[in-house]
């Protein structure tokens, strides 16, 4: 569930290392952005579309949402 909403799921192995996923967990959150999107082909349908983002510099890694499902009339 989480890689598909663009999440990150944490399993600390231990008690002690909790600390260090809510680190992880702090960092990220300082480095969000918020995009929109609007298709030029847009189809009020209800069906899934499929999203690709990725940034240009691959030192960076994107995660986001597969995709949305299209609203419906």
């Amino acid at each position: 569930m989480a890689e598909a909403t663009g999440g990150r799921a944490f399993f600390p192995p231990s008690i002690d290392d909790i600390s260090n996923g809510f680190n992880s967990i702090e960092e990220e959150l300082r480095s969000q952005y918020a995009l929109t999107y609007t298709p030029a082909d847009f189809r009020a349908d209800g069906a899934f579309r499929t999203i690709y983002l990725y940034a240009l510099d691959r030192r960076y890694s994107v995660r986001a949402k597969k995709g949305y499902f299209s609203p419906k009339q």
